[in-house]
């Protein structure tokens, strides 16, 4: 069985923005209290390898793949920690008033012998996913342009 969360949040700010922002992996750490640091380990096109470190130092090596402007996906790796697998995809769509709605879709599974505890993790991953984008998005509407122009995130280097 799989856990499915999806949160949204809407961000006073313009789509391109939002995402080249976000997606701006040496700063999650001053956009996400939770996060102590980000290690990128290899980037091959629109492909980022990395490190994230938590407040709690725990460690996990995940990749992220770009779609700009409107998605962003990525998958943990090693270690899977008390996960068979852990996907989250963020997708952004513009709204009316220069606005964007800022989606966060996350779907996992923990390993057989704790798959019990699958609701208790799902309401725990909820309320971190809940105060992660509320402070991205105090951390990108303080920082947000009166104007912005796009100049389109081609390549993963250009998010680290």
């Amino acid at each position: 069985m799989s856990v499915h969360l999806q949160r949204s949040i809407d961000i006073q700010a313009p789509l391109g923005f939002v995402f080249e922002q976000s997606n701006q992996l040496d700063q999650w750490p001053q956009m996400i209290p939770e996060y102590l640091s980000v290690e990128v380990i290899r980037c091959e096109g629109h492909k980022v390898w990395f490190r994230l470190t938590n407040a709690n130092e725990d460690s996990w090596v995940s990749w992220r793949m770009f779609a700009p402007p409107v998605l962003a996906y990525a998958e943990r790796l090693d270690p899977m920690g008390p996960f068979e697998f852990n996907q989250i995809t963020w997708t952004y769509a513009p709204t009316p008033g220069g606005m964007t709605i800022m989606t966060w879709d996350m779907f996992f599974s923990l390993k057989e012998e704790i798959r019990v505890q699958e609701q208790i993790w799902a309401e725990r991953m909820a309320e971190h996913v809940e105060a992660n984008q509320a402070h991205m998005k105090l951390w990108l509407e303080a920082r947000a342009p009166v104007s912005w122009s796009p100049e389109l995130l081609i390549r993963a280097e250009d998010h680290v």
